[in-house]
């Protein structure tokens, strides 16, 4: 990105196509973390085998002073926006020159599309299914022209299979804890292999823990408790070099010196 793709709103440089966090009074900064953060998610991109795409809405909103549309507002007055809904011909053509580009960059890479269940309310229950429809067909469409795209239910899970309200949140509009869990575990017997299962039982053990609150952090049974942790961590490992433990261990580490 350039400075040309920054605006200046409520004393922060800001980009519409980030969150917040990366915005900054000095544009300087804002661009720095801006650019040093795609440099890294090109390089994780060129060096995965599988990338998921979760349509969630057809809505979008135009910054009417570019003409361009937005990823994030940021809470710029709704007048500065235009609403309108995406045909099915743009999603596809976008995606179809996204997807050629991608396999350019990344031949051996696959993608898994899916649409996300949770309803956008705001237009109501009629346009709410209006722009999923929109979302499964351009999927649909993808999936003509590039046989080598997969699909995972997650929208059709909950419509068919989770049908009772009692598996959506308080808001009636996202989902409950069970509903959530159901559809990872759909996920995971669906696309993951039992080597990689039996990772992820160890690896969630291991955030089970780090989400721990204890009662008095600096009693022994505690320390005892980010003792064996460490050591855990260590055996992980060892045992799956691959993988990056340092968030954990130098979570453990500090509430050993707090």
């Amino acid at each position: 990105m350039t400075e040309a793709d920054l605006y200046y709103f409520n004393n922060q440089w800001i980009s519409f196509n980030h969150y917040s966090a990366f915005s900054n009074p000095d544009k300087k900064e804002c661009l720095r973390k801006i650019n040093n953060r795609i440099k890294a998610a090109s390089k994780f991109l060129s060096e995965s085998s599988y990338l998921f795409i979760t349509f969630g809405t057809a809505w979008v909103y135009e910054f009417r002073k570019t003409g361009k549309i937005v990823a994030n507002c940021h809470k710029i007055q709704a007048g500065e926006f235009k609403r309108y809904l995406l045909e099915l011909g743009n999603i596809v053509d976008d995606y179809t020159g996204f997807y050629r580009r991608l396999k350019e960059f990344n031949p051996g890479i696959k993608v898994i599309f899916t649409v996300s269940p949770i309803r956008h309310w705001k237009d109501g229950a009629e346009m709410n299914q209006v722009s999923k429809s929109i979302l499964l067909l351009a999927i649909y469409k993808l999936r003509e022209k590039f046989p080598d795209i997969n699909y995972y239910p997650s929208y059709e899970i909950l419509m068919d299979e989770l049908r009772d309200y009692r598996f959506y949140a308080k808001d009636m509009l996202h989902l409950s804890e069970t509903a959530i869990e159901y559809i990872w575990n759909k996920f995971v017997s669906t696309y993951i292999d039992d080597k990689s299962k039996a990772i992820i039982m160890e690896v969630e053990k291991l955030n089970k823990a780090v989400n721990h609150r204890p009662f008095n952090i600096n009693s022994k049974p505690y320390r005892e408790f980010i003792q064996s942790q460490l050591k855990n961590i260590e055996a992980l490992e060892k045992k799956y070099p691959e993988l990056n433990f340092n968030p954990e261990r130098d979570f453990f580490k500090s509430r050993l010196t707090s």
